[in-house]
Parts: C-alpha cells; structure tokens; sequence
C-alpha cells in the first residue's frame, strides 16, 4: 500500500492488484483495524477522508475473491503519520 497526497485530513492510498487462482472481487480498506468501505472496493485506489492531524494510523488492505473468501496472503499493511496542516 501506498499512501499519497497526504493533507492533514486525509490521503490516497493505491496498491498493486492481487492475483488469485479465483477472480479477486475486490478489496476491503481498514483504517486501525476498522473497515473504512460500506461496499467492496473494485479499483486498487481508495481516498481516506476524515483523519487528524499529526495523528499515525495503520492501514490494511485485503482482497476478496468472487467466493467471498479474504486473502490474508494478500494483505497489505501502510502505517501513515497524517501533516499538521502549518506543516503542508
């Protein structure tokens, strides 16, 4: 994962697509161990909103085959430290 456009409120993470052996459905976003998505994500780009300045989170991205099941294998893990905005 990587974590772009960092602004004191929020960031653009995008990662590499996950190769499976069934058809990846998409993926799931967590933000400190919290799901951050309502529905699966079917680009490998999603933009965080709602963050605190000069606060680190930890973010996990997994992929979800067409069967439902979640790739750990297919985990990918981003700590970001977001700007104090006098910082930008």
């Amino acid at each position: 994962v990587k974590a772009s456009e960092i602004v004191h409120t929020g960031a653009k993470l995008t990662w590499t697509a996950s190769e499976d052996n069934v058809e990846v459905a998409g993926y799931n976003v967590y933000l400190n161990g919290e799901i951050v998505n309502a529905e699966l994500i079917t680009e490998t780009e999603y933009n965080l909103t709602g963050l605190t300045a000069n606060k680190e989170y930890n973010v996990t991205v997994t992929a979800v085959d067409a069967a439902g099941n979640l790739y750990v294998a297919d985990l990918f893990n981003h700590k970001i430290v977001m700007k104090n905005k006098s910082n930008i």
